[in-house]
């Protein structure tokens, strides 16, 4: 070693020296260390605000959307009830008009041919609502 470091570290001053400039560069890099993770703590939170946001636009979408798919649902049960009753109205007027006594003719006791009228026949296969 050079004359100079031996008589350095002979010197209890010097090393004091030493061991304080040891001491401040520590410090110093613990400062910076300590910067850096504010710094990532501001950016993680500035990451958590945006994701929150991020999902309560999302969960207010998906509100929105289950209220139209349950609003279509309801219109598409309420449109197939609607067919359903009219096609009952239909069978109950076919029914009728199979079901109608047939006339026969009073001497030869076979069936009488009849027909079935127009209005009769509409409501059949169009009932009113």
């Amino acid at each position: 070693m050079p004359a100079i470091l031996l008589k350095l570290l002979a010197d209890p001053r010097a090393l004091a020296g030493i061991g304080l400039a040891l001491i401040l560069a520590y410090a110093g890099m613990q400062t910076l260390r300590l910067h850096h993770a504010k710094a990532d703590l501001a950016a993680a939170r500035a990451q958590l605000t945006t994701a929150k946001a991020s999902f309560a636009a999302s969960e207010s979408l998906r509100g929105q959307e289950h209220a139209q798919a349950t609003q279509a649902v309801a219109a598409a049960e309420a449109a197939c009830q609607a067919r359903i009753a009219a096609a009952r109205r239909s069978a109950v007027v076919i029914r009728n008009l199979v079901e109608k006594p047939v006339a026969t003719d009073p001497n030869t006791h076979c069936p009488l041919r009849a027909l079935i009228g127009a209005v009769e026949l509409r409501d059949a296969l169009q009932p009113a609502a």
